[in-house]
């Protein structure tokens, strides 16, 4: 499998030979760049002429991000020119079904929080396949986020930092700011799969759309967003972040600079699971717009041929002969 290489704060990109090295505070890494699949900067990056040259070469995308998700800016040669039938499907569910690829998404967090915990909410799940409008979906995804949001405040009760419920804009607690903190870099990983998948990152079908909001980002991590919070249990419970590793600024409660590399331990080591919950996200958005674009392929030699419908086989939904 081709891996995603997440660089923290400060690193340097070099070639050597057909290996890139990359060199970061957290240590050093070479990866034969087939292997690569994209970089993602959360922080600093210097690319050599030599390794950029490389990257590009072997279409392999660097995504430049800050700490917390914002993206400053995307190297990448071949950036609009795959899998642009996603795109063109993507485009048509959005205007003739955005309302039914809403509930699957919100049907696929139910299934989630059930999953991590150990819930059933079959009579939620009834209600969302009933829902007839996109705020009686939204009401209910709601309620869904509010039972799992109580169920983990039991579970981290007692612990040196306390919750009470989900706040955020600002997170008025550490531990609202560990959450945030989390959905914020998750966020930051899912734009890359959205966009190597060819799917656009701004046409989403359960967030609306605001500002420069990647708002399909944010429809893709929600069937995340339980995994994140269950993972956080851990080391909130066991101490490893305590109120000394937060200062309270501009209203809210965040982790300071110093305590960063802490948190950005325990989400390296929860990285991989991250990123494939996150591709079978995408995928479920790209089966949802898949089965007509097959229609097409099966009829059209040329665009049988073409990159975007290998690369679509690549994600694992080869259409049938």
């Amino acid at each position: 499998m081709r891996r995603i290489v997440v660089v923290q704060d400060h690193g340097v990109v070099r070639k050597k030979g057909e290996r890139v090295e990359i060199i970061a505070p957290g240590g050093s890494l070479s990866v034969p760049v087939r292997y690569v699949e994209m970089i993602v900067s959360l922080g600093s990056l210097e690319v050599s002429s030599g390794a950029l040259s490389l990257l590009m070469d072997r279409d392999v995308p660097v995504f430049f991000m800050t700490r917390f998700g914002r993206i400053k800016a995307v190297l990448w040669s071949k950036i609009l020119s795959s899998n642009y039938l996603s795109r063109l499907r993507q485009y048509e569910m959005f205007v003739r079904d955005s309302f039914g690829v809403a509930k699957e998404i919100v049907k696929a967090k139910v299934r989630a929080i059930e999953d991590e915990f150990g819930l059933d909410m079959s009579d939620l799940k009834v209600k969302i396949e009933r829902a007839e409008t996109k705020e009686d979906l939204l009401g209910l995804e709601g309620s869904a986020s509010r039972l799992m949001f109580k169920i983990f405040g039991e579970e981290i009760e007692g612990s040196a930092i306390e919750f009470k419920d989900r706040k955020y804009y600002p997170p008025p607690d550490p531990v609202n700011a560990l959450l945030s903190l989390g959905y914020t870099l998750t966020h930051a990983l899912s734009l890359p799969l959205v966009t190597v998948s060819g799917l656009d990152p701004y046409i989403s079908f359960l967030h609306s759309k605001r500002g420069t909001h990647t708002a399909l980002c944010s429809d893709v991590v929600e069937p995340v967003r339980p995994f994140i919070t269950k993972s956080l249990e851990d080391p909130i419970k066991t101490g490893v972040f305590s109120p000394k590793d937060f200062i309270r600024e501009r209203g809210g409660c965040y982790l300071k600079r110093e305590s960063f590399p802490k948190f950005m331990r325990w989400f390296e080591s929860h990285k991989e699971e991250i990123v494939l919950r996150l591709r079978e996200s995408v995928n479920m958005l790209l089966e949802a717009c898949h089965e007509e674009v097959c229609g097409v392929l099966r009829h059209s030699p040329e665009l049988q041929k073409n990159k975007g419908y290998e690369s679509t086989k690549e994600q694992g939904f080869p259409c049938p002969a």
